[in-house]
């Protein structure tokens, strides 16, 4: 945890967004840029699970709350970076989970699936563990 915790507080100062007040944080107006999002300095070691909806909007509260955010906020923009330059859905990279990068993980999900007949591949529309490493490969097998 406190490795994962560093990794994230360095992140966030590195990438120069929001501010990190004493027990509290908040927004800044500036969403990451396309650079960002694509995962510029993003590590493929460390993913959370995200699904539709992700990251929502920053309500406030503590910095590891924002750190979490964040950190959500660029895995989205991560994956949907995936999706379009490695298994070519036509989605755009915004760090939003809306309805396109759903219905773009769900197609991969079906697709390798399909490809594979594995059974691990949950067709959920949720990048977990199993569908986390599709996408870092780009392998239905993987």
């Amino acid at each position: 945890m406190r490795k994962r915790l560093h990794r994230g507080v360095v992140f966030v100062l590195a990438m120069g967004l929001g501010t990190i007040g004493l027990g509290t944080a908040t927004a800044s107006a500036d969403w990451p840029t396309s650079e960002q999002c694509q995962g510029y300095g993003y590590s493929n070691h460390i993913h959370v699970t995200i699904t539709y909806g992700a990251p929502g909007n920053f309500q406030g509260g503590s910095a590891l709350e924002y750190v979490n955010w964040l950190y959500t906020t660029v895995s989205v923009g991560h994956a949907q970076f995936l999706l379009r330059n490695r298994f070519g859905q036509q989605i755009g990279i915004d760090c939003i989970w809306g309805l396109q990068t759903d219905i773009a993980v769900k197609n991969v999900q079906g697709f390798c699936k399909a490809a594979t007949g594995r059974h691990d591949i949950a067709l959920d529309g949720i990048i977990g563990p199993v569908t986390w490493k599709i996408l870092d490969t780009g392998n239905c097998y993987a």
